[in-house]
């Protein structure tokens, strides 16, 4: 899946667009009330929230710029550690990939993801410019089952990982909705997961798709 588009809606989204400015480099741009990011292929919308929310989103970067997109985040923020081995560039050799975590202003739990099933490389150190779109936006859920369920069933969406009882990744490498029921913590962090609402939208295998969550449920236009 192809995310193009996903909105968000942070209490601030002046000051946190502000932030991706600064230190992403973002060229933001303005779309009604939305402070607009782009990131590769794809664009974080930022839209005022009326409480403090908390998401996790992941973006995809070429796999051979791990150790130097490590570096420059650690030049403006804290890395957040796997909780079980200590190491900021956490390997998940189930998904052949590996990934660093730090925490946004706004305190959204942000991943920067090197997939290397993707064959993606760059062939040069990390930059902002090299991140590749927006890769993940994580949901809890009241059933994870039913959700895929909808997300497979309505957009088409194939399980990637997960066993449905409380966890499930939906998509593919290129884009996922990861589902997660509701008594989680955000990994890597003891943050707990609430139902943040979001909008995405985006392709796959040639058919758009607009999906949203309002807190309460996942929906397919």
């Amino acid at each position: 899946m192809n995310i193009e588009k996903l909105s968000v809606f942070p209490p601030d989204p002046e000051a946190l667009s502000d932030f991706y400015a600064r230190r992403f480099r973002a060229d933001i741009f303005r779309e009604g009330a939305a402070f607009c990011i782009p990131f590769g292929k794809s664009t974080l919308h930022l839209l005022p929230g009326d409480r403090p929310a908390c998401y996790h989103f992941a973006l995809n970067i070429p796999s051979d710029t791990l150790e130097s997109a490590e570096a420059f985040l650690r030049s403006f923020t804290e890395l957040l550690p796997d909780p079980d081995t200590g190491e900021t560039a956490v390997d998940f050799t189930a998904w052949n990939a590996h990934a660093l975590y730090f925490l946004d202003p706004a305190g959204n739990v942000v991943e920067l993801i090197a997939r290397h099933s993707l064959r993606d490389r760059a062939g040069s150190a990390f930059r902002p410019e090299l991140i590749r779109g927006i890769s993940e936006i994580g949901t809890p859920v009241a059933s994870v089952q039913k959700a895929f369920d909808t997300l497979h069933g309505v957009a088409g969406l194939p399980r990637y990982s997960g066993n449905f009882s409380s966890f499930c990744a939906a998509g593919d490498a290129h884009g996922l909705i990861i589902l997660t029921d509701r008594d989680r913590t955000w990994f890597p962090t003891a943050i707990p997961s609430r139902p943040e609402p979001w909008h995405l939208e985006g392709s796959r295998l040639g058919r758009s798709l607009a999906i949203s969550f309002d807190g309460d449920r996942i929906k397919v236009a």
